[in-house]
Protein backbone atom coordinates (compact mmCIF):
# COMPACT_ATOMS: atom_id res chain seq x y z
CA UNK A 1 0.00 0.00 0.00
CA UNK A 2 1.28 3.49 -0.80
CA UNK A 3 0.48 6.91 0.63
CA UNK A 4 1.05 10.33 -0.92
CA UNK A 5 1.77 13.35 1.27
CA UNK A 6 1.53 16.80 -0.28
CA UNK A 7 3.56 19.74 0.95
CA UNK A 8 7.21 20.58 1.42
CA UNK A 9 9.52 17.65 2.15
CA UNK A 10 12.76 17.64 4.19
CA UNK A 11 14.88 17.67 1.02
CA UNK A 12 12.98 20.44 -0.75
CA UNK A 13 10.43 18.37 -2.64
CA UNK A 14 6.84 19.30 -3.27
CA UNK A 15 5.40 15.92 -2.21
CA UNK A 16 6.42 12.49 -0.97
CA UNK A 17 5.21 8.91 -1.19
CA UNK A 18 5.74 6.02 1.16
CA UNK A 19 5.24 2.38 0.19
CA UNK A 20 5.07 -0.39 2.78
CA UNK A 21 6.57 -3.90 2.47
CA UNK A 22 6.74 -7.14 4.44
CA UNK A 23 9.91 -9.17 5.09
CA UNK A 24 9.60 -10.84 1.68
CA UNK A 25 9.37 -7.57 -0.27
CA UNK A 26 5.63 -7.80 -0.93
CA UNK A 27 3.65 -4.54 -0.79
CA UNK A 28 1.37 -4.68 2.27
CA UNK A 29 -0.76 -2.52 4.54
CA UNK A 30 1.12 -0.18 6.89
CA UNK A 31 -0.19 -2.07 9.95
CA UNK A 32 1.77 -5.24 9.08
CA UNK A 33 4.75 -3.73 7.28
CA UNK A 34 8.32 -4.32 8.41
CA UNK A 35 9.96 -2.07 5.80
CA UNK A 36 9.06 1.03 3.80
CA UNK A 37 10.50 3.22 1.09
CA UNK A 38 9.96 6.95 1.20
CA UNK A 39 10.38 8.95 -2.02
CA UNK A 40 10.47 12.73 -2.36
CA UNK A 41 9.56 14.41 -5.66
CA UNK A 42 9.94 17.94 -7.00
CA UNK A 43 7.24 19.98 -8.75
CA UNK A 44 8.10 18.24 -12.06
CA UNK A 45 7.53 14.77 -10.55
CA UNK A 46 11.29 14.06 -10.62
CA UNK A 47 12.61 11.86 -7.81
CA UNK A 48 14.98 13.88 -5.60
CA UNK A 49 15.45 11.58 -2.60
CA UNK A 50 14.73 7.95 -1.72
CA UNK A 51 15.00 6.47 1.78
CA UNK A 52 14.60 2.86 2.92
CA UNK A 53 13.11 2.55 6.40
CA UNK A 54 13.13 -0.40 8.82
CA UNK A 55 9.84 -0.35 10.74
CA UNK A 56 10.12 -3.65 12.63
CA UNK A 57 12.98 -6.10 12.95
CA UNK A 58 12.56 -9.47 11.28
CA UNK A 59 12.06 -12.36 13.68
CA UNK A 60 14.97 -14.77 13.31
CA UNK A 61 14.25 -18.45 13.75
CA UNK A 62 16.81 -20.21 15.91
CA UNK A 63 17.41 -23.82 15.03
CA UNK A 64 18.71 -25.98 17.80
Amino acid sequence: MSKKMDGPTPNGGSYATITYFDDKGKIVDESIATRAIGCEFDENDELICESWIILKEEKTKVMG
